[in-house]
């Protein structure tokens, strides 16, 4: 060593460390020290085309090994806004840094503290319990907790898009013990998708009401949706789930209805039998004085999805009645008017949750209420013990096996989807096997007949 040369202090073993995990962190181009004879630790960034900037980091975070992660954070912290915004400099980026609050609940990076999510969570549910019932804030209290989950495993997901995809992949299948991947969640269902819908309510609240970064707010575009929700398999028995109310049953339940005097769930039930209606519609019965006398039209907006948001608000269908064997012939259409007149009102809690439904801006509840007065009767109790399979959706299948089954009369396909407001290719999965295969050679034989002959 030249006489006279100092030699060089050795660097303590935290501040060895703090740059290993800066660099971890963040890669080359992130490089902290504390410059002789100052206070303030300097933070040096080196951009792509070689330039770099030097300015200090505030004057609390010491050069000691206790700030050691704090430091960290804020190097982590500064290259996320270069790196969302190119045109700020350094020094901008510190002190953009700086006028956040240091609560991370409140500073808009939330998502860096477990104790910060935890806040949003209880203030997101605490927002839904004057306007849930138990069952439903349940299911969304454990989509919450999982959602929490997610947010605290490392690696910690930094926007949404991580986010979604690492809530999709940890609770919609778990792992076997020789690390196989094993669904949990089947892919195309309901749960898969009020998993996502729930989790991004809670979200869009964490930033909009919690000052959660930005970073967070949800942008959930159609693709990725489809893309973690899956589809059911191809050659999934759709007959396995698609389950009717026979002619006889609904026949039966009308009449235990009638018997134990449950006059306002009987027009329910026999609406939503009687019209093939989705459960939830029953928040959209618009009964209108036509030239033909009374008709029903129905609201399309319970199917809206992310796809068809945006789109020009459908037309209200015409929702057309199939009579049951051996009931009164015009018993449809008297409970129509008993609905439309007032003479008979529909249940109160479905009458509440259907008030809900503009404040809420779903439709869901509407058909949960309605499902749970229906399995809640010994009537249907009865029925499950049969069949354990049978849903309250039962009744709107009974519509469709009524009408392409219970008579000769051949109604075609498409005319009775569009009664049911879906699609025909919808209409064909979930019926087909209500469809007489024979129809087709008779379809054909009448078309013939009725073709005047040369």
């Amino acid at each position: 060593m030249p006489a006279g040369a100092q030699k060089r202090a050795k660097q303590p073993a935290w501040v060895k460390k703090l740059r290993s995990d800066i660099k971890a962190d963040n890669g080359n181009g992130f490089l902290v020290k504390l410059p002789s004879g100052r206070s303030q630790v300097q933070l040096t960034t080196i951009f792509d085309d070689g330039t770099r900037q030097q300015n200090y980091l505030p004057a609390d975070l010491k050069w000691a090994a206790e700030y050691a992660l704090t430091i960290r954070e804020w190097v982590r912290d500064i290259r996320k806004i270069l790196s969302e915004d190119a045109s700020k400099s350094l020094k901008q980026a510190i002190a953009e840094r700086q006028g956040w609050s240091g609560d991370k609940r409140e500073d808009g990076e939330g998502a860096f503290n477990a104790e910060g999510w935890d806040n949003a969570a209880e203030r997101f549910l605490a927002s839904l319990r004057p306007i849930l019932r138990s069952n439903s804030l349940k299911l969304i209290e454990q989509r919450v907790a999982k959602a929490l989950n997610t947010l605290k495993t490392a690696p910690k997901p930094r926007n949404y898009e991580a986010f979604i995809r690492a809530y999709a992949e940890q609770h919609f299948y778990k792992k076997d013990k020789n690390g196989k991947l094993i669904v949990v969640t089947s892919a195309g269902g309901s749960g898969r998708k009020r998993g996502i819908e729930d989790v991004t309510r809670f979200l869009n609240f964490a930033v909009e009401e919690c000052g959660a970064s930005n970073r967070y707010r949800p942008k959930l575009s159609a693709a990725l949706k489809s893309e973690l929700i899956g589809t059911r398999p191809v050659d999934s028995k759709v007959g396995r789930k698609t389950i009717p109310l026979t002619d006889e049953q609904f026949s039966g339940f009308l009449d235990w209805l009638e018997e134990n005097g449950k006059k306002q769930l009987r027009l329910a039930v026999g609406l939503v039998g009687y019209f093939g209606l989705r459960e939830c519609e029953l928040a959209l019965l618009m009964p209108t004085e036509t030239a033909k006398g009374l008709q029903l039209k129905v609201g399309m907006q319970a199917k809206a999805n992310a796809k068809t948001r945006s789109a020009p608000p459908k037309e209200p269908r015409l929702a057309m009645y199939a009579k049951c064997d051996g009931r009164p012939v015009n018993e449809a259409m008297d409970m129509l008017a008993q609905y439309h007149s007032g003479f008979v009102k529909l249940p109160k809690r479905l009458r509440d949750q259907i008030e809900k439904v503009a404040e809420k801006g779903f439709f869901r509840d509407v058909g949960d209420a309605f499902s749970e007065q229906v399995k809640a009767t010994q009537f249907w109790k009865d029925l499950v013990k049969i069949e354990p399979r049978m849903t309250p959706n039962a009744l709107r299948h009974s519509f469709a096996w009524r009408v392409h089954q219970s008579t000769e009369m051949i109604v075609p396909t498409r005319a009775v989807a569009s009664a049911m407001g879906h699609t025909h290719a919808t209409h064909l999965r979930y019926y087909s096997e209500f469809i007489d295969p024979d129809q087709t050679e008779k379809v054909f034989e009448q078309f013939n007949q009725g073709v005047a002959s040369a």
